[in-house]
């Protein structure tokens, strides 16, 4: 987390649901199918996508690609109708490196 946030670190959740999705990004995940699983969830009443995190839960962190965040609400809203995101605040993707109480993004 940034400087100044006291909010603790969020636990990976234990497995997959309806609603929590896990996506590995050692290979760099492309974009479409980024767009894709944040699609299907927004489809199924909104969700969480941890991006980084392999399907058994292990978090093996973020492709060199993905680790500058700042660009992803605006692919995501350009790839999307109606948009999704494109509101500076992460479009609902709670999993990737930002504070869920602070917002704030985490320095990667």
């Amino acid at each position: 987390m940034r400087a100044g946030c006291t909010s603790p670190p969020r636990s990976v959740p234990l497995a997959e649901t309806l609603a929590i999705e896990f996506k590995s990004d050692r290979k760099r995940l492309y974009d479409d199918e980024l767009v894709e699983a944040l699609v299907c969830l927004a489809n199924a009443d909104g969700g969480e996508l941890w991006l980084g995190v392999e399907d058994d839960g292990t978090p093996t962190g973020l492709h060199e690609a993905h680790r500058n965040l700042a660009g992803l609400p605006g692919l995501v809203a350009a790839r999307t109708s109606p948009s999704l995101g494109g509101d500076g605040g992460g479009s609902g993707c709670r999993g990737l490196p930002r504070c869920q109480d602070c917002g704030s993004q985490a320095d990667v």
